[in-house]
């Protein structure tokens, strides 16, 4: 296993979207909010939650078009989705190496 300096480097990054509906004046409108879900040695870390990796049994990706997937975190409080429009290898492929 590769061994990585600190606990406070992040090993990969994932951009995610949250689309939030809001009604405002009569009409229904869509705003999105850009995250990151960021690895490390010893954690994920997302806008609001960070997991354990001890925590964390998975990582799978759904693709659903072309541009568009559903990344989800497999943990002990159930599986949690995020958007995003980024290739997850990397981000995947370095988790299972920490997992090893």
């Amino acid at each position: 296993m590769e061994h990585y300096k600190t606990q406070h480097e992040p090993i990969s990054v994932v951009p995610y979207t949250v689309i939030e509906r809001v009604i405002e004046d009569f009409e229904q409108k869509y705003n999105e909010h850009h995250y990151r879900l960021t690895l490390y040695s010893n954690r994920i870390v997302t806008a609001t939650y960070t997991f354990s990796l001890e925590h964390v049994f998975d990582i799978s990706c759904k693709s659903f078009s072309g541009k568009y997937a559903i990344l989800y975190l497999h943990t002990h409080q159930g599986v949690w989705p995020f958007n995003i429009q980024t290739d997850p290898t990397h981000f995947i492929k370095q988790y299972k190496k920490l997992r090893v």
